[in-house]
């Protein structure tokens, strides 16, 4: 994430600030970048902050209704294939992680829930055209990304993929100094996974619809366990486009293109790699990996499900109820921040600070 645009109060001729309200100051613009070099590492995001409901999915698609036992058992014969990206650290893709039986009545039970744009002030203002300031950035946001979405909960869903896939993903890995690439601060030590995120995005898009370049964020569960590979796993095979595009590290560093139609879209010499939608398959890549998702054809429709492989650090830090109560206001205080509300966010990354001071140490405050 880019950190947050913001220009600290200031109290010129007066020397009474108190080290509360300086290290919330400083958390404001730290935000969630932790790398040792604060240089923001992709192009700005055009998306907001987007609040909607959650499913809960043992209700509206049980797997009893879900599974099949004959298929079931195909799977459990074939087991699931991985397949390594060349030229891509840690990218790779998961043939059948689910059966088409399956995908297929997992996109009937999300039809029925009903999927919602995922920005509605963007979709109001395509269908408007309305040229008010916010309505122009909301435009930008529908080149940027459209589709219908729909989030689910569904922790038996998350366990029967984890069997799927658990011989597949990523195991274990190292975050040090000797790794500036991926070092994060508070990524510090060794991570092992255990689990596949229980909260799923359900999205689809239709002819023309897209996802610009970017790359994905963390579900962060505490200090010691979180969310490191996206998973996206494709419900339909469309007929053509919807390709997931990953792309080189250079494109971080460049300005978006235009296609004819005004989506924003990659530099052609960035693309590395396309992973072509097929039903039941899923792509997984490392969260700062930046990828596209390409315009759906003409008459077609793609579904997929994002969620994430997560994992937990193996030796555990700051574990003690202070410690944990101070991160969780630490996590708040930046959700508030990424929405622009930095006066509310300001007060409880000073609530933070009084909570654990060896915790606002840890993140330089």
């Amino acid at each position: 994430m880019e950190p947050l645009p913001f220009s600290p109060r200031t109290n010129e001729g007066l020397d009474n600030t108190s080290g509360e309200e300086d290290a919330a100051e400083e958390a404001l613009r730290f935000r969630v970048v932790t790398r040792k070099d604060k240089t923001p590492r992709e192009p700005p995001r055009l998306q907001h902050v987007v609040d909607k409901a959650v499913a809960w999915g043992p209700t509206i698609m049980p797997l009893s209704k879900v599974l099949d036992d004959r298929e079931r058992e195909i799977l459990d014969m074939e087991r699931q294939q991985r397949k390594d990206i060349e030229g891509v650290r840690d990218c790779f893709t998961i043939q059948g992680v689910l059966s088409t039986g399956e995908c297929e009545r997992l996109v009937q039970a999300a039809e029925c829930q009903g999927f919602e744009y995922w920005a509605e002030e963007a979709h109001a203002a395509s269908s408007t055209g309305s040229i008010s300031r916010s309505h122009v950035a909301a435009r930008a946001n529908h080149s940027y990304r459209s589709a219908y979405t729909l989030e689910v909960e569904h922790p038996d869903l998350a366990d029967l993929l984890w069997q799927r896939v658990r011989g597949c993903v990523v195991q274990e890995v190292c975050f040090s100094d000797d790794d500036p690439e991926r070092f994060e601060r508070d990524l510090d030590g060794t991570w092992e996974a255990c689990g596949v995120n229980s909260t799923f995005l359900f999205a689809r898009y239709t002819s023309g619809e897209n996802f610009g370049p970017h790359t994905d964020g963390c579900t962060i569960r505490d200090f010691n366990s979180r969310s490191l590979w996206p998973m996206v796993i494709y419900l339909n095979t469309p007929e053509k486009g919807g390709e997931t595009v990953i792309l080189s590290e250079e494109q971080k560093g460049l300005p978006l293109k235009t296609d004819e139609a005004g989506r924003f879209t990659a530099d052609a010499e960035c693309v590395v790699y396309e992973c072509k939608p097929k039903i039941g398959n899923a792509l997984l890549f490392y969260h700062t990996q930046m990828h596209e998702g390409r315009p759906v054809g003409s008459a077609s429709v793609k579904y997929i499900i994002r969620t994430d492989v997560m994992y937990r650090r193996k030796e555990p830090l700051f574990t003690h109820p202070t410690d944990r109560e101070a991160f969780a206001l630490w996590m708040k205080a930046q959700l508030l921040a990424e929405k622009g509300e930095t006066d509310a966010a300001a007060v409880l990354f000073r609530r933070m600070t009084k909570a654990s001071p060896k915790l606002a140490h840890f993140y330089g405050l």
